[in-house]
């Protein structure tokens, strides 16, 4: 009798399920507890848009850091190319949904920066987990950090600061999972989102892309290089490629030219009247440094060449001001005044030390205040100011400090006693720092790190640089530059605030082992046996 054929004798396999991989991801969250966040996110966002919170899309005309709408919409690839002021991936993304949503303006923007928010809240729930967290611990933060009044109202407004705040967060997340599982696409992963980060905001360098790859790497060293290799060089070329458009067309080498600008703030304009005068009657200073920095060009027009522009036909460069009527930082005009702020600002820095150094400090007392308190911010907190308030006394533990240095000049009326300052911030920051330096040497000592420590190193790395650099630059917007790296502080506040009280109570509720206890006796060698 012949035997049956292959195809009868075997059965089919079973045909997989279409949402069989949909279905694991979302019993993955389950499991992870997202579903409990998920329903926070939605209550807490119905809730404040019952309270009267609207996003807000005011800074579409009339942000710096903005390309002219309608030249976004109309000329954008020109438009990108030929800017100067900041790193194009958030124009870029601006101008995309300008020209190609079906929806208005500010609802496109609002729908977009709330699933920023949904996956930010999973990404923060993710990071307390691969940090260690139990599942209720992570839950429970993630909703505080998320759920916070400072989510609520950078999520409602139109600004990089978001998007920044779920790049970052997303790549620590990133490196953990690389750190852990080893598998190739976190680490491309690890690449995108710092490139992505680096090409959207100026004060992330390119050095700081460098460090974090270069931590990812000796976290653990990639296998597949033909994944690896372009997943580092790619985005590299990409910066790079920048770096230079911008020194060829425009003689400035870094992804942003009003460098000198902010240099100013922080040097020259920390000058009395009476000093700069001075300098600038000696030669020291140029006649430019009595003027502020970030004013419309024609205040600058008297005490500075004729300018002659290269570029007269690119709107993006020959625009002295938008439509709105606020400045446009990008006119080429303005190239030759932030190359003499540096040179201004580091004659002034030399001259007056000290004065540079009052407003440093100052610049970190501002970087600890409560993020919410940010002035742009002030119609939608208005909208929940006693949900902000408790919050900043309650979780937050704001409190009220003495200033600690003279107000500096150009911002006296923010640096004023008392001023606000968050304990948890700052207690945050220190946890972080400290965290991050212990790691650092027991990876050096043994060579070899484990996922959780190179992921708080990673952390400690990236806060670093935010509050150093953040603080260097600017003078008065530091506690918004800070809260891009608050989720990823507070979650390692949560966890080690876990881990120090689970050690505690561990502590306490075992018995000491000793000569006259139980279990002394039953470990010692003349015990009769049970």
């Amino acid at each position: 009798m012949p035997e049956p054929s292959a195809s009868r004798a075997a059965p089919r396999p079973a045909r997989p399920h279409r949402f069989g991989s949909t279905g694991r991801g979302l019993r993955r969250i389950g499991a992870a507890g997202g579903w409990w966040v998920l329903g926070a996110f939605a209550v807490s966002r119905v809730l404040v848009r019952v309270a009267g919170v609207r996003f807000d899309a005011s800074s579409l005309p009339t942000a710096w850091q903005l390309v002219d709408p309608s030249l976004l919409r109309d000329h954008l690839i020109p438009s990108l190319w030929y800017s100067h002021s900041q790193p194009p991936l958030f124009n870029l993304f601006i101008g995309l949904v300008l020209d190609f949503s079906p929806l208005s303006d500010t609802r496109s923007f609002a729908l977009l920066f709330l699933a920023m928010g949904v996956a930010l809240s999973l990404t923060v729930l993710a990071l307390c987990r691969s940090l260690g967290a139990s599942r209720w611990v992570a839950i429970g933060a993630t909703i505080v950090i998320t759920c916070s009044p400072a989510t609520l109202l950078y999520e409602n407004w139109l600004f990089y600061t978001y998007p920044i705040t779920l790049l970052v967060t997303g790549l620590v997340l990133a490196v953990a999972r690389w750190a852990a599982t080893g598998r190739s696409w976190w680490f491309v992963a690890v690449c995108v989102l710092a490139a992505a980060t680096v090409l959207t905001q100026s004060i992330f360098h390119p050095v700081w892309y460098l460090v974090v790859i270069g931590l990812a790497v000796l976290a653990r060293r990639p296998r597949r290089l033909r994944l690896s290799a372009p997943a580092v060089l790619v985005p590299l070329l990409l910066i790079a490629g920048l770096v230079v458009k911008n020194q060829v067309l425009f003689d400035t080498p870094g992804l942003t030219s009003w460098a000198g600008f902010n240099l100013q703030r922080m040097t020259t304009e920390q000058l009395t009247p009476e000093q700069r005068d001075a300098l600038v009657a000696s030669g020291v200073l140029s006649p430019q440094a009595g003027l502020m920095a970030f004013l419309p060009y024609d205040a600058y027009a008297p005490v500075v060449p004729p300018c002659q522009p290269a570029h007269p036909d690119v709107g993006v460069l020959a625009e002295a001001t938008k439509p709105s009527g606020a400045p446009n930082f990008n006119d080429e005009c303005y190239l030759p005044l932030y190359r003499q702020a540096q040179t201004d600002g580091v004659a002034a820095a030399r001259r007056a030390p000290h004065d540079v150094l009052k407003a440093q400090i100052a610049s970190w007392q501002f970087s600890l205040r409560p993020a919410s308190r940010y002035s742009f911010l002030n119609a939608n907190r208005w909208q929940m100011t006693t949900y902000n308030d408790v919050f900043d006394r309650v979780v937050m533990l704001d409190v009220n400090a003495p200033t600690v240095v003279s107000s500096p000049p150009n911002v006296r009326a923010l640096y004023t006693s008392p001023m606000e300052l968050s304990l948890t911030v700052l207690a945050a920051f220190l946890l972080v720092i400290g965290l991050g330096v212990g790691d650092t040497i027991g990876w050096v000592r043994r060579r070899s790190a484990t996922a959780r420590q190179a992921t708080q190193v990673t952390i400690a790395v990236t806060v670093v640089w935010v509050f150093v650099v953040g603080n260097a630059l600017e003078i008065g917007e530091n506690a918004r530059i800070r809260w891009m790296v608050e989720p990823m502080m507070l979650a390692v506040l949560a966890v080690t605030g876990e881990r120090v009280v689970r050690s505690l109570w561990h502590r306490r509720h075992t018995p000491p082992v000793g000569p006259e206890s139980p279990s002394a006796a039953a470990l010692s060698p003349g015990s009769p046996p049970a």
